[in-house]
């Protein structure tokens, strides 16, 4: 008996027992059924057209300026420019809080309303700039970091000012003024007439003589702020950034005032010169003094008490009539020696004058050179 190739068949018995033969095709696996393809509609097309395009826009818009332009576009069209890898590399560097890379922190830049007014020059100080380059050619291996502003004409001047270098006890100034908006805020526990009792635990090495007292000390806040601007008092200083928040609230004020170069690694004393700002920010927090949205009278009186009683006579002091009155805080580290202040002349001018000397180390020529460029710039403003 044969068998068809491609039938199979089942036996099956119905009630009269007799065979029934059933045949069924059978399913070759060669062979593939054809299957109709459902037409897309064009209403679904549509959809999906719109959401990979929507897809597309909001990835360029939200990488463009981090990544998308800065890898692509920008170097297209100026293969000099360089980018910062940090931040394709580093996600954390676009948040408020640090980002520690290759021993660096990488601090974003705040996004929000600016608290603090950016100084907006009306032109350059005439002839200052060709005196401080005179003055600098005379000291070989010294780098200053000038910049000043005249309040008489919107005039300033900007030698090297831009270019962060350590600060040292420079970097007293912020915090002074970062001190006084959380008061401002309502911190009642940085209320200048509040006593407190200094431990070890803010003892440190340097200037001022807070670190040589006895444990257990009584002392108003004020006093503090007073030893740590007019006697550089590093304890002092330890103490109140405890108590505004530390390095990192430092950092985060400087985001809000748009000091972007500006950043603090180090408690007191920072010997290695890793608190670095500009000659421009100290200057830009400096030309804040008089702008109520940032700091309110009463600050400003207790932060004019502080910085009009510094004892030295020597840098911008130095090269000042002794009838100008002058708002000041130095600053003295191996690596760089630093004054900058508002000044006040007998005739009423007012101007702003930040000064920093890159050195190697504790070159004493870093003195002379201040006292000399605070004259030049004096006699160049007062005509």
């Amino acid at each position: 008996m044969s068998y068809p190739l491609k039938k199979e068949y089942h036996g099956n018995y119905n009630q009269a027992n007799n065979l029934q033969l059933v045949a069924q095709p059978i399913k070759h696996p060669s062979i593939k059924l054809k299957t109709k393809k459902k037409k897309t509609s064009g209403f679904t097309k549509f959809v999906k057209i719109s959401f990979l395009s929507a897809l597309c826009y909001f990835t360029i818009q939200s990488n463009y300026q981090d990544f998308i332009g800065p890898n692509f576009v920008y170097r297209f069209k100026n293969k000099n420019l360089n980018y910062d890898v940090t931040k394709l590399i580093e996600p954390t560097s676009k948040y408020l809080s640090n980002a520690n890379i290759l021993g660096q922190n990488v601090i974003a830049n705040h996004k929000g309303k600016k608290e603090i007014l950016q100084i907006v020059s009306s032109g350059e100080i005439q002839n200052l700039a060709q005196k401080i380059d005179s003055i600098a050619n005379k000291y070989k291996g010294l780098t200053p970091h000038v910049y000043a502003y005249d309040f008489s004409t919107g005039e300033t001047l900007n030698y090297n000012g831009e270019e962060e270098v350590p600060v040292a006890s420079m970097i007293k100034i912020p915090i002074l003024f970062e001190y006084f908006k959380q008061v401002e805020e309502g911190n009642k526990d940085l209320s200048p007439n509040r006593k407190i009792i200094f431990e070890d635990y803010h003892k440190t090495s340097g200037s001022g003589h807070l670190q040589y007292q006895g444990t257990g000390g009584v002392y108003s806040m004020d006093y503090m702020l007073d030893v740590m601007i007019t006697q550089s008092d590093n304890s002092a200083t330890n103490l109140i950034l405890d108590y505004i928040g530390g390095k990192e609230a430092m950092n985060s004020a400087f985001r809000r005032w748009g000091l972007n170069k500006s950043r603090m690694n180090n408690w007191l004393p920072d010997l290695n010169g890793t608190n670095q700002m500009t000659a421009r920010d100290i200057a830009t927090i400096l030309y804040n003094f008089d702008n109520p949205k940032f700091i309110n009278n009463q600050s400003r009186e207790y932060i004019r008490k502080y910085m009009s009683n510094l004892p030295t006579q020597k840098l911008i002091k130095a090269g000042l009539p002794q009838d100008a009155i002058l708002l000041h805080k130095t600053g003295d580290i191996g690596k760089s020696l630093a004054d900058a202040g508002i000044i006040y002349l007998p005739n009423g001018q007012k101007y702003i004058l930040s000064i920093i000397v890159s050195r190697p180390h504790n070159d004493y020529r870093a003195r002379e050179i201040i006292e000399e460029i605070s004259k030049v710039v004096y006699e160049t403003i007062k005509k």
